[in-house]
C-alpha cells in the first residue's frame, strides 16, 4: 500500500531497554571485576634455587608425597559481605602455594566461588563458613576445573551446595 504508515522497531513494544537492574546486578558486577583481575598475568617464579636435593627424612616438614593435601582454610573478610577464602598446598620443589576463593553473602544465602583446594579443605571451608555466617553457601561458582579450584565439588554437591 502506498502511503501507508509503517511502524518503526523502536516503536514496539518489547522487553525494556537500559541497563539491567535487581538485587544481584551490583554483586555480579562485582563478582565479573574480581574474576577478571583473578585472570590477569602473574609474576614469573624465580628458578629453584640449585645445589643438593633435600632429604625427605632430614626435613620433618618436606611432604611425604608430590602434592601433601591442603586442611587448613583461612577465611578473611574483605569487606562488607565479602570474604576471601585460603588454602595452602605444599607442591615438591615449589613449597607451600595458596589457592584462593570467595564468598559472598546474599539475603538468600551465601555465594561460593571456588572451592578449597581439595576435599579436606573444603570440608573444613563449609564448617568455617557455618560458624562464622550461621549458614552454608546457597550455591557456588567453580572458575576452572583444576583441583585449587573444583577439588571440593563433590564435597559441594554431597552438603547440598
Amino acid at each position: 500500500m502506498i502511503g501507508a504508515s509503517r511502524r518503526s522497531a523502536l516503536d514496539r513494544p518489547g522487553p525494556p531497554t537500559g541497563p539491567p537492574t535487581g538485587p544481584l546486578v551490583g554483586p555480579l558486577v562485582g563478582l565479573l571485576l574480581v574474576g577478571l583481575l583473578a585472570c590477569g598475568p602473574r609474576p614469573a617464579r624465580p628458578p629453584a634455587p640449585e645445589g643438593p636435593a633435600r632429604d625427605p627424612a632430614a626435613a620433618p616438614s618436606a611432604p611425604a608425597s608430590p602434592a601433601e593435601p591442603a586442611t587448613e582454610v583461612v577465611l578473611t573478610r574483605l569487606g562488607e559481605g565479602l570474604w576471601l577464602h585460603t588454602s595452602t598446598r605444599i607442591l615438591e620443589g615449589a613449597g607451600p602455594v595458596p589457592s584462593h576463593g570467595l564468598v559472598v553473602e546474599h539475603p538468600e544465602g551465601p555465594l561460593l566461588i571456588d572451592t578449597a583446594w581439595g576435599a579436606e579443605a573444603t570440608r573444613a571451608l563449609l564448617a568455617q563458613l557455618e560458624a562464622q555466617l550461621g549458614r552454608r553457601p546457597r550455591a557456588a561458582i567453580l572458575t576452572d576445573f583444576h583441583d585449587d579450584r573444583a577439588g571440593g565439588a563433590a564435597v559441594l554437591d554431597a552438603a547440598g551446595v
